[in-house]
């Protein structure tokens, strides 16, 4: 989420850093006298960081990549992560190139053989960390058991889940071009497309922008 009336600063939620991302609570770091004092979060509610951690974080269509990127960790998670105003602007992130490239017919070949090697790459990490998951459920590996061993099964987990992202996203980003593109020739919407996307993506096809 994008928030410009965020003035508190970029905030993550606390279960999104543990549990998805995989940092452990002693990753923590500390805040500063004026985070301490805490905000107002997107909802109304007082929100007190229960501490900062800098990450690296990109959109999934686009090119750019924002690293080291201080967030304040918040318990409530109404959104795995907001972008507060300052480093909107800082940053000109909403000036982010790529960010809604529009496809056209000739770019389609390109864009669909572009999706290909970000399978490739998903399939390359999901084929890395089999031999861990294996060991995982059958109790063979666990942080206490092996913490080395388990640091590289974690790291593998992120790689997947980034590998992931960037490939459903240019794949959402392909299917939404050729439905629109479809129904725009046709004049009517093709539901049974619809149904697939929204079944795949889970959420409808976007609306059209406007030139």
């Amino acid at each position: 989420m994008i928030d410009t009336g965020n003035l508190q600063g970029n905030i993550v939620s606390k279960a999104f850093v543990v549990d998805v991302l995989g940092y452990p609570k002693s990753s923590f770091q500390p805040l500063t006298k004026l985070e301490e004092a805490g905000g107002t979060g997107v909802t109304g509610h007082k929100l007190i960081p229960q501490g900062a951690i800098h990450l690296t974080w990109y959109y999934s269509n686009s090119t750019r990549v924002f690293r080291d990127m201080r967030f304040l960790i918040s318990e409530h998670p109404m959104y795995d992560l907001i972008i507060g105003s300052r480093s909107i602007h800082q940053n000109r992130i909403l000036d982010v190139p790529n960010l809604m490239t529009k496809l056209v017919p000739d770019t389609i070949p390109e864009a669909e053989k572009d999706l290909e090697k970000l399978l490739d790459n998903l399939n390359d990490a999901r084929a890395e960390i089999d031999p861990f998951e294996t060991d995982v459920l059958a109790g063979d590996l666990t942080e206490s058991s092996d913490p080395a061993r388990w640091k590289v099964y974690k790291d593998l987990e992120t790689k997947v889940r980034i590998a992931d992202t960037k490939y459903m996203g240019e794949k959402e980003r392909i299917e939404t071009w050729k439905i629109q593109e479809k129904e725009k020739k046709s004049g009517k919407k093709d539901h049974k497309a619809r149904e697939a996307f929204l079944k795949e993506f889970n959420h409808p096809v976007p609306d059209p922008k406007l030139d």
